[in-house]
């Protein structure tokens, strides 16, 4: 068997192998993990469910690295599976502008706040830019509030909530995708705006490391409104290539390749189970 995040499934494959022999593997995406934010109760069980799986799977390299540190196993890298039918093969749509595109929950993880601030030292010595903020959550009020103070109403687009076809739409006519998350275990979203042609720039929070490199967009610390500033200035000189971004997903991220993984996992740990 074949389960996803340790302290919600894990347990029940960790039973069904004590009590009836059957072997199972464990995909763990679970970003309260990376925090380190478990009880005592919690860190016990996930001992015992990853102790008894024959594989232990984490979603990008450096979540692998901290699971490994802190459970004593050993854990593989592979990443989450990306769907790419609502987006590649984007028609880009005319829009004037040099446009950066951030979709997430108006949430304190996901730092639209230090988005705004670096796209405020950004218009100070560019005119011609727009940022579109894809998304809702309880930040939203604050974070209109601070496009006021910062005078970029003309600026600053509030998409709201979009399904993932008007997600594509808002692709086509972005040019940037810009994500300041202060913690990622993988970062999905990331695949989904390469896919559709757009290089990104990202944060190292945890996730992102793991698929992001200078072919693809550029990796900035957590919460730095400079080094933002300086990579959406590199980002407006250069050019990427949206087949070979779309392209690195399909070949990295696609249906197929990850199960591929996976199989070859079970194949190699299936006798130790």
């Amino acid at each position: 068997m074949h389960g996803h995040f340790g302290r919600v499934v894990g347990y029940a494959l960790y039973k069904a192998k004590k009590n009836f022999g059957i072997p199972y593997i464990i995909t763990e995406h679970d970003s309260f993990l990376a925090k380190g934010r478990e009880s005592k109760y919690t860190a016990n069980v996930l001992k015992k469910v990853y102790d008894g799986a024959a594989c232990r799977i984490a979603v990008s390299k450096s979540f692998a690295e901290i699971l490994d540190r802190k459970y004593k196993n050993n854990f593989e890298y592979v990443p989450n599976i990306a769907d790419f039918s609502a987006f590649g093969d984007v028609e880009k749509v005319e829009h004037g502008q040099f446009t950066f595109v951030s979709v997430g929950n108006l949430i304190e993880l996901k730092a639209m706040d230090v988005t705004i601030k670096g796209f405020a030292e950004l218009c100070k010595t560019n005119d011609d830019v727009k940022l579109i903020l894809v998304g809702d959550g309880p930040q939203k009020d604050a974070l209109k509030k601070l496009v006021d103070e910062l005078h970029l109403t003309d600026r600053v687009e509030f998409a709201g909530r979009l399904d993932r076809h008007a997600i594509k739409e808002v692709f086509a006519k972005s040019d940037c995708f810009v994500l300041m998350s202060r913690s990622e275990t993988f970062g999905v979203v990331y695949i989904e705006a390469m896919a559709s042609g757009l290089p990104v720039i990202a944060t190292r929070c945890g996730g992102p490391e793991s698929f992001v490199n200078e072919n693809n967009g550029i990796l900035v610390d957590v919460d730095s409104i400079d080094q933002l500033v300086e990579a959406m200035k590199k980002m407006m000189k250069t050019k990427y290539d949206a087949k070979e971004l779309r392209q690195f997903c399909v070949d990295n991220f696609a249906p197929e390749v990850v199960a591929n993984q996976i199989t070859i996992l079970m194949e190699k740990y299936g006798t130790n189970a």
